[in-house]
């Protein structure tokens, strides 16, 4: 089973929060602490990442899907909402389609329904020359300084830095040409549970107008773009982000 961690709230539908590309479940930790206080949380590791850094690599997204919901099963949870970020959205786009009738609601942050990212700071083939030819010490310094208005300077910078100690070559590379190879666009139309997309206005991976493009497709989602964040919204503004979080997913919500 991929490593997992567990934060008890108020019970009921538990929020299952997945993260993205060198990141790991701890990547949440400011937010969860708020968010916990309301809701259960279950983080996952994805294979190669993290605390599952032993498992083997996931070949597609797909993969990556399936085994969260093999994970989720071993947890006993049958029923959840799902929260991905960047490579995790996709994740939970495809586990949405997959499992609809256990996913309750969907939040897709800072993410896309497909690999074609013309916008994206550098392509995934880029991305992959500078893990091969610069080693992941370096390269990951360079990729996450990217995930923030301030780069290397922001105070949350070390801490997601921290998160891709536990990132190997082999997974790092399987999940870029994963993410490459990705696209659920012409099946958006299909998501038939409530959905939430927010983006970041200043995000140098996922550029605004595709998310835009993306919550016109899904039947009622809503759109929420944070103002002065890039793609780490959620460090950079925590307050605003996770009052949208537990505005869309409490009961009644």
């Amino acid at each position: 089973m991929l490593a997992h961690a567990k934060y008890s709230g108020r019970g009921g539908v538990p929020l299952v929060m997945i993260h993205g590309f060198l990141c790991c479940g701890k990547f949440f930790a400011p937010n969860i602490r708020v968010i916990s206080e309301f809701a259960d949380v279950i983080t996952i590791d994805l294979p190669g990442f993290g605390e599952s850094f032993a498992a083997r690599a996931a070949g597609s997204v797909s993969e990556m899907a399936a085994r969260t919901l093999g994970a989720l099963d071993a947890l006993g949870c049958e029923r959840f909402d799902l929260l991905g970020h960047s490579m995790g959205g996709m994740v939970a786009l495809q586990i949405a389609l997959d499992a609809p009738a256990r996913a309750r609601k969907l939040i897709l942050f800072a993410t896309n329904s497909d690999g074609n990212l013309p916008e994206r700071f550098e392509t995934f083939a880029e991305s992959k020359t500078r893990l091969q030819a610069r080693g992941m010490e370096s390269a990951r310094k360079e990729i996450v300084a990217t995930w923030f208005v301030d780069g290397a300077a922001h105070p949350r910078y070390a801490d997601c830095l921290a998160c891709s100690d536990r990132v190997g070559m082999p997974a790092a590379l399987a999940a870029l040409r994963a993410m490459e190879n990705f696209n659920l666009t012409e099946r958006l139309a299909e998501i038939s549970m409530p959905t939430l997309v927010i983006g970041a206005c200043r995000d140098r991976t996922y550029a605004p107008r595709r998310l835009r493009e993306m919550r016109r497709a899904i039947p009622g989602a809503q759109l929420h773009f944070m103002k002065g964040c890039a793609h780490n919204a959620h460090l950079e503004d925590e307050k605003t982000f996770n009052k949208l979080v537990l505005d869309f997913v409490r009961p009644g919500a």
